[in-house]
């Protein structure tokens, strides 16, 4: 909320070295590097008018499907946001999408399950 108010955050050494690490991948690459990953969330096929901005979500959820681009759900079955049998009725509205789950892996899998995510991914982009 302070770097929203113009004042930066102050990060223990810890927190800054966690958050150097999920900004490294988009490091350099400019507004047009970090645009699907901003929009991401805009793929979460829900109906929500009040705070989910529905019309945006369903035109993007669309575009999605009308692409055929590969969709990859890697999954913690932990998950205690978005739970397993969630990511599993996600991933069957998206039918050229696959879908791995991640034994013991909560909702910050990559924190905790970083070798398996990337290997399950290496794993599907060879396939494709």
């Amino acid at each position: 909320m302070a770097e929203l108010m113009g004042t930066p955050t102050e990060y223990s050494d810890d927190a800054a070295a966690v958050k150097r690490a999920y900004d490294a991948p988009f490091i350099g690459l400019g507004d047009e590097g970090v645009t699907g990953p901003r929009r991401f969330p805009l793929s979460i096929p829900f109906h929500d008018p009040v705070s989910g901005n529905a019309t945006e979500q369903e035109k993007h959820f669309a575009f999605v499907n009308a692409t055929k681009l590969p969709v990859h759900f890697i999954w913690g079955d932990s998950d205690g946001v978005f739970t397993l049998d969630w990511g599993k009725k996600w991933h069957s509205l998206i039918p050229h999408s696959t879908f791995d789950v991640m034994e013991g892996a909560a909702h910050f899998l990559q924190d905790s399950h970083g070798a398996e995510i990337v290997t399950a991914f290496l794993n599907r982009t060879a396939a494709a």
